[in-house]
């Protein structure tokens, strides 16, 4: 029957399962079976085939240094934190509307969106600021608890919250203003919504004649809206014109003024969000 040598004594295949080296201890590898899934080599383990970990934790990894290192849970969440805050997203299925009681809510419904166990919500005009943040909703009455993502004061800085559901708040988007430095629970964290809110089909504007004579003098047209700012494209016969100072026309509140006006047959057209 084969065997395999450790520490000078022949072992048969199969009687030993798990075997623990003491550091410095040598295993004279050529006696290892066929399929082995470690052989020591230089010092370190090195890896002949996979290694099942059974739904098992590795632990003690140390910090990675090559491309080929296995990464720690320290050195991913340091790497995640600092990240760029465009970069770091988070998402709930509902946001509140005001104050709420957070240890006993009353309620499941959120914005017009009933929320069931599990369920995130943003949690972000309440009278004590402190307490704004994102949470995990169990039931009407019991306590709202932090969400794991959003449970330390460096997880919060600097994020955007996109929303999910709700009469108001559906598909909106909120940044998180709270900067480095403070104490989660103690600190004010404030939410502010990003842009004017849900976006639908009536907030763009395509193609529209701005009010005003063409007739190779006038220099002054006027929009229906106001323009969202930067949104504005103006055309004229199909041709983008460059807006700002000393360029083609500048744009004060709905008023466009035109540095060469018009002539008769030119079209003017417009695009631009409201």
């Amino acid at each position: 029957m084969p065997e395999t040598t450790i520490a000078g004594r022949q072992i048969r295949d199969g009687a030993i399962t798990n075997v623990k080296v003491a550091a410095g201890a040598a295993i004279d590898t050529s006696k290892l079976a066929d399929g082995a899934n470690f052989i020591k080599k230089d010092g370190t383990v090195a890896m002949t085939g996979n290694l099942d970990f059974g739904n098992q934790k590795g632990v003690n990894v140390a910090t990675p240094t090559s491309n080929g290192d296995a990464a720690n849970k320290s050195y991913v969440d340091t790497l995640i934190n600092g990240l760029p805050s465009a970069y770091r997203y988070r998402n709930v299925h509902a946001a509140t509307t005001g104050n709420i009681n957070l240890s006993n809510p009353g309620t499941a419904v959120f914005d017009g969106h009933t929320l069931v166990t599990g369920d995130r919500v943003l949690v972000w005009q309440q009278s004590t600021q402190s307490q704004n943040g994102i949470y995990v909703f169990d039931t009407s009455s019991t306590a709202l608890t932090r969400a794991s993502d959003s449970d330390a004061w460096d997880e919060l800085v600097g994020t955007l919250v996109y929303v999910d559901q709700g009469t108001t708040y559906g598909e909106a988007r909120f940044f998180c203003t709270a900067n480095t430095g403070g104490t989660l629970g103690s600190t004010a964290v404030t939410y502010v919504q990003d842009g004017s809110g849900t976006l639908a089909t009536s907030n763009f504007v395509t193609e529209e004649t701005p009010s005003g004579s063409i007739n190779g003098s006038n220099t002054a047209f006027t929009l229906a809206n106001t323009p969202t700012a930067g949104t504005l494209k103006l055309y004229l016969n199909g041709l983008r014109l460059k807006s700002g100072a000393g360029n083609d026309y500048t744009l004060s509140t709905a008023t466009i003024t035109m540095t060469t006006a018009p002539v008769s047959g030119d079209v003017l057209l417009a695009d631009y969000m409201k």
